[in-house]
């Protein structure tokens, strides 16, 4: 090995024996999870977990898996309902017709926070991710002669009828409440818009326990 060689080596190696030891004293991983209600479209529920990490006192990068249990925008719905009541209308008759629409959701996170020393600690969030979005529903025509018969098929509504992966963006923020010096609960509030064909609006409020390792 050249002396040139023994001297990069030695350069790098300080550098590495140097430099991490007051930036890992500030990294620490996180895991938790949450729940909560989502309004803003048709009410529903709204589930998580997630695993992060501190990279310092103030910023906190986080992976999430979640669940919206209905996020159907109520002028979906308000036209599921109207179709059905056309269609049954021309026989002369009346029509019930519903919809539900779920989404599991990916989404990467940052946190900017104040001091997480503090009893309570505010802090805000955005992030991006993706959506995967499942729908049904179900239309009755009834007929008081004929009996009930499903009218699903004169039904229109591409939202409902197939599934499918949209970007996702989410922002908010809330407070942190310090448990004890590892274990943290979060109230907040989130902002969340799926894209897609028909972009679906959502505001969700939650509390999270988080875990700091």
């Amino acid at each position: 090995m050249t002396k040139q060689m023994k001297v990069v080596k030695a350069a790098v190696l300080m550098a590495v024996l140097a430099m991490p030891l007051p930036a890992l004293a500030q990294v620490h991983a996180v895991a938790g999870g949450l729940g909560g209600l989502t309004f803003g479209s048709e009410k529903g529920g709204n589930v998580a977990t997630d695993v992060g990490i501190d990279f310092s006192k103030y910023v906190r990068l986080t992976g999430e898996f979640g669940r919206l249990t209905s996020i159907l925008p109520t002028a979906t719905s308000d036209d599921l309902t109207l179709q059905a009541n056309n269609y049954a209308a021309q026989f002369g008759n009346t029509a019930t017709a519903s919809g539900k629409l779920a989404a599991t959701t990916f989404t990467g996170l940052l946190r900017v926070q104040g001091d997480p020393s503090n009893r309570v600690n505010p802090f805000a969030e955005a992030g991006f991710g993706l959506a995967h979005l499942s729908g049904s529903m179900a239309a009755v025509m009834n007929d008081p002669v004929n009996g009930n018969s499903d009218i699903s098929s004169q039904i229109n509504e591409p939202l409902l009828t197939t599934t499918s992966n949209n970007g996702l963006f989410i922002a908010g923020g809330g407070l942190s409440f310090l448990l004890d010096k590892s274990v943290s609960l979060d109230v907040g509030y989130r902002y969340g818009r799926i894209m897609g064909t028909t972009p679906i609006n959502t505001g969700r409020v939650y509390t999270g326990l988080q875990i700091k390792f």
